[in-house]
């Protein structure tokens, strides 16, 4: 019975160090300035790397909701893996938007616009609805689906 768990854990640990995960590589890696010669002769200090390239410019997506119901805006959005969406809501009266699967909500007031900004990073097909007060408490909206990136 020993001998069975003592060679369970070393096969255990053996897997382990097998299937670990390598741990991520930075993102940005900073290097030290390197010295360059100007025409005069002096020398001058470049950075050897240049800053991250700016996030992409979201897909801006408006939706009115009216009486609790999508009145104005796609049904369905569609977008690649990897988009940045920028959600504009606009509601005639108090709740809550909920987007599932990406688990983010916006707090509605009546005719104020409310800003979501995420990356479509999971593909599939989410649903998006209302949680407000009084007759229409909770209604689906519509849909985004999230396609993989083509080849």
């Amino acid at each position: 019975m020993i001998l069975f768990a003592a060679l369970t854990a070393a096969l255990l640990i053996g897997l382990f160090f097998l299937f670990k995960p390598t741990p991520p590589s930075p993102a940005v890696t900073v290097e030290t300035p390197t010295a360059a010669t100007d025409e005069a002769g002096s020398s001058t200090a470049q950075p050897a790397t240049s800053a991250p390239a700016p996030p992409p410019e979201a897909q801006p997506v408006r939706l009115v909701l009216a009486q609790g119901h999508l009145s104005d805006g796609p049904a369905i959005i569609r977008v690649e893996q990897g988009t940045r969406l920028r959600l504009t809501i606009v509601s005639d009266g108090a709740g809550e938007w909920h987007l599932h699967g990406y688990d983010l909500h916006a707090q509605l007031t009546e005719q104020t616009p409310a800003e979501v900004t995420f990356v479509a990073a999971h593909s599939g097909r989410f649903e998006h609805e209302l949680h407000g007060t009084g007759q229409h408490a909770h209604g689906a909206l519509g849909v985004i689906e999230v396609y993989p990136p083509s080849p």
